[in-house]
Formats: structure tokens, C-alpha cells, sequence
């Protein structure tokens, strides 16, 4: 099964930051599947250019750096993470519609697979995966936008509601959704 990982704060094992995704990746690989991911060139955390410095776009079969077998795609957003909560707002949405023009290169795909954080490239996975006529997996780590609502970061009523129909409409497009439990 070929995987498509959406995955814009993406850290790869030498990155700063959470490697969950990383280290499954790695472990589909071992039991047989092929993943790609498209994750962003700069740093969810830092700002900075992500090291090892990503491809600027990568083609099935070609290009892309390789990873225990990860094959990373990485369209260039805007770099405007760290400056305000507008200019993060942009970023969010360049990554959705760049990683979206980099997730129609990626052929023979079986499954589109998006990590919820940031909420804009779960368009990019229903749009994708709408193109391909493949399976959709929507995996939910937060409570967004229920969170950003509650500490004030989310105040227009506007962009409250829209934020709302977006994450319904998300939930109700999914072929499947995964979520963080508790293990036992």
C-alpha cells in the first residue's frame, strides 16, 4: 500500500521536535508499505530552513530524499510562521495549496493520510484524495478550534463558524479517523 503523509510540522529524526510520525513511517515501511511525505521546508518549530534541507519537489520515483525508506516532498509555503497570528494564517493556507500542487505529482496512491495540526492541510488531504478516488485518514491530536476558541486566540464570530463547518466538514469526509488513546 502506497501512503501519502501530509504532514506540514514533519520532523525528520535529526529535526527538533515530535518524531511519531517519522519513526511510524519507517515502521509501515518495514511491514511492506511504501510513504510519502510532503512536509513544509521550514521548521514548524524554529522558523528555520528544515535540516537536512528538503528537495524543493519531488516526482514518483525520482527526486526526494530518501529515509528508511521516507520519501519526502516538500513544496516551498511562506515563510511566516514566527511573525503574527495573520502572518501564520498565511502560512497555514500557502502550505495547504502548495502541498496540494506537490500531492498531484505523487502517483499510485492508496491512502492520503493527514496529521490534523495545522487544520488547513486537511483540505489539502480531501482535495487530494478526491483527485486520486483514494481513501481518506484524518488523524485528530487536539481540540481544534475548540481550543483556540476557549484561550481568546479565535475571537471573530466569522471565523469561529467557519472554523466550526470546516472541522465538521472534515470529520463528516473522512474514510476513517485516527486518534491519540491511551495506551494500556
Amino acid at each position: 500500500m502506497h501512503i501519502l503523509l501530509i504532514h506540514q510540522a514533519f520532523a525528520a529524526l535529526d529535526e527538533p521536535g515530535g518524531t511519531r510520525h517519522h519513526e511510524l513511517a519507517r515502521f509501515l515501511i518495514q511491514k511492506g508499505h511504501q510513504v510519502t511525505v510532503i512536509a513544509s521546508k521550514v521548521s514548524y518549530l524554529t522558523g528555520d530552513k528544515a535540516i537536512p534541507p528538503r528537495p524543493p519537489i519531488c516526482y514518483a520515483n525520482r527526486g526526494g530524499q530518501a529515509d528508511g525508506g521516507v520519501k519526502f516532498c516538500a513544496p516551498t509555503p511562506i515563510n511566516a510562521l514566527h511573525k503574527s497570528f495573520v502572518h501564520r494564517v498565511f502560512a497555514f493556507l500557502s502550505f495547504m495549496v502548495s502541498s496540494f500542487l506537490v500531492g498531484l505529482s505523487v502517483r499510485n496512491v492508496d491512502v492520503v493520510w493527514v496529521h490534523r495540526r495545522p487544520f488547513f492541510q486537511g483540505v489539502t488531504a480531501w482535495a487530494l484524495q478526491g483527485s486520486k478516488g483514494r481513501s481518506f485518514l484524518f488523524e485528530v491530536r487536539d481540540l481544534w478550534p475548540d481550543f483556540a476558541i476557549a484561550v481568546g486566540v479565535l475571537k471573530n464570530p466569522t471565523l469561529i463558524k467557519l472554523s466550526l463547518w470546516l472541522e465538521g466538514f472534515l470529520y463528516r469526509h473522512a474514510d476513517r479517523m485516527m486518534v491519540n488513546s491511551r495506551g494500556t
